[in-house]
């Protein structure tokens, strides 16, 4: 016979939740993480990752457990390992006996007793990415509806439409349910709604695709990139300024430039 296994005193059912799904900084994340395992009693980290290391071109083991019991850093840098990873699982036991299983790539957890202590620590660690978290736009439901805000348009014009026609038109509601209705005529701001949407929608793409980089980059820990940081930006751009004012690389490009020159004119004196 099978057993009903009931919560402990003060918990409640399962629960799953979620977590914001903004990007944050590493030094956020880190931080709370640190808060979110400071007073379990057990946790472990479930690492999904890439089969090849992409810094040295060698294989590697493609998922792995961290517990408490090894020297993980929580300091201002997370390890490249959690950085690196396509998704990065919590599973967390509290001393009142409550677990919790955290899905980081996800932003959701997932609560098989849930306690006032897991209610409180998920709402701290929530609060703890939010004021490490990135824009707003860069969240999947922002891509979205930046890559399909033609549909709610088109929605939203052929709502309007309907209900002129219903307010307006007798003959409309008299034939609405007849079988020859051929439906309402598009009045003209609609059609010029309707063009201006078909046009500006191809140069919303671009952006869609800009906004969804970071979080292509983000990893398991869903992390602002470094290599996108203002930080790695200004260096580049120093990195390009201090090249080209390089007289040695002046001087490639006057030599590389004087025999094409040459050799162009070679060409068209022997043809």
């Amino acid at each position: 016979m099978n057993a009903t296994v009931e919560p402990p005193a003060g918990h409640k059912a399962r629960r799953v939740g979620a977590l914001t799904d903004r990007l944050v900084d590493e030094s956020a994340m880190s931080a709370a993480l640190k808060e979110l395992l400071i007073d379990t009693d057990r946790w472990i980290l479930c690492v999904d990752r890439s089969p090849i290391n992409w810094e040295t071109g060698e294989r590697q083991v493609p998922y792995f457990v961290l517990h408490e019991n090894e020297d993980v850093q929580f300091g201002d840098a997370l390890e490249s390992r959690l950085v690196r990873s396509r998704r990065v699982n919590i599973v967390a036991s509290w001393p009142d006996g409550s677990v919790a299983v955290v899905d980081l790539r996800g932003r959701r957890y997932d609560s098989l007793t849930l306690s006032p202590l897991v209610v409180q620590r998920m709402n701290e660690f929530n609060a703890a990415l939010k004021s490490g978290g990135k824009s707003r736009l860069i969240t999947p439901a922002a891509i979205a509806l930046l890559a399909l805000w033609p549909l709610p348009v088109a929605i939203v014009i052929a709502m309007i439409v309907f209900a002129v026609e219903v307010v307006q038109d007798p003959g409309f509601r008299a034939t609405l349910f007849n079988d020859s209705y051929e439906g309402p005529q598009l009045p003209e701001w609609s059609r010029t709604v309707s063009y201006y949407t078909g046009f500006l929608w191809p140069f919303s793409l671009p952006i869609v695709i800009g906004l969804s980089v970071p979080r292509l980059l983000s990893g398991g820990l869903r992390t602002w990139p470094k290599a996108l940081s203002r930080f790695s930006i200004l260096s580049l751009f120093y990195r390009i300024r201090a090249e080209a004012t390089r007289v040695e690389n002046w001087r490639s490009i006057g030599v590389g430039a004087t025999i094409a020159v040459i050799s162009v004119l070679v060409t068209l004196w022997l043809t």
